[in-house]
């Protein structure tokens, strides 16, 4: 008879897998302090008050010039006899001559012409002559000759068209010897007709130019 076969050996046993290492739990974080409540803000500061502005002061009115005193009437029967009879002296016709180079020294803002021309000069000087006409009628002639005298007048004026000097003597032409114990006499009614009759309204933009203005001008003065 056959042998029986002998019997198998056992299988190995399969090998275990190794248990997976446990990892440390983290420790748990302490409790955040809690945030600081925010800073209240600073009071607003009042706002300061502006401060009311300053009443404008009203411009003072230049004076009006004086009136012309009324013409003295003659005496008689003639009916030209009682007609009114002129007192006084009169402008001649040469008084637009003269201005003067000088340059101003004014520091006003005022708009400024670029050079004063023959024809803006000759308009200020007539405006002068006009103006103090009525002082120079006021004026009396001191005697025989004293009217062919003819004076120029050095004028300082200020903006607003006041005398910034008494009104100084340049030069005289004219004299001779019959009228030389006038010549200060004319001076002098000159002088008294600029202070009779200013301040002066001349045109603002000729006051002081590069090539001269009103403000430093020569004036020929003359009784008639």
């Amino acid at each position: 008879p056959p042998k029986p076969a002998p019997p198998k050996p056992a299988p190995a046993p399969a090998p275990q897998p190794k248990p997976a290492p446990v990892k440390p739990q983290p420790k748990p974080r302490p409790a955040e302090a809690p945030a600081k409540p925010a800073a209240k803000p600073a009071p607003a500061r009042p706002v300061a008050k502006p401060a009311p502005a300053a009443p404008a002061k009203t411009a003072s009115k230049a004076p009006a010039a004086p009136s012309k005193p009324a013409a003295a009437k003659g005496t008689g029967s003639k009916p030209t006899s009682t007609a009114a009879k002129p007192r006084g002296s009169r402008l001649g016709s040469n008084f637009l001559d003269g201005l003067t180079s000088e340059p101003s020294t004014s520091t006003s803002t005022a708009p400024r012409a670029a050079k004063v021309d023959a024809r803006a000069m000759a308009s200020i000087v007539q405006a002068i002559a006009r103006q103090i006409q009525p002082c120079a009628d006021r004026q009396v002639n001191p005697g025989p000759g004293a009217n062919e005298i003819v004076t120029t007048l050095n004028l300082r004026l200020n903006e607003d068209g006041t005398l910034a000097a008494t009104p100084r003597m340049v030069r005289q032409s004219g004299v001779t010897d019959e009228n030389d114990r006038y010549r200060q006499r004319v001076v002098d009614l000159g002088v008294a007709a600029f202070k009779g009759c200013a301040p002066l309204k001349l045109p603002a933009e000729y006051y002081s130019t590069p090539s001269g203005g009103w403000n430093n001008i020569n004036f020929q003065w003359k009784l008639q």
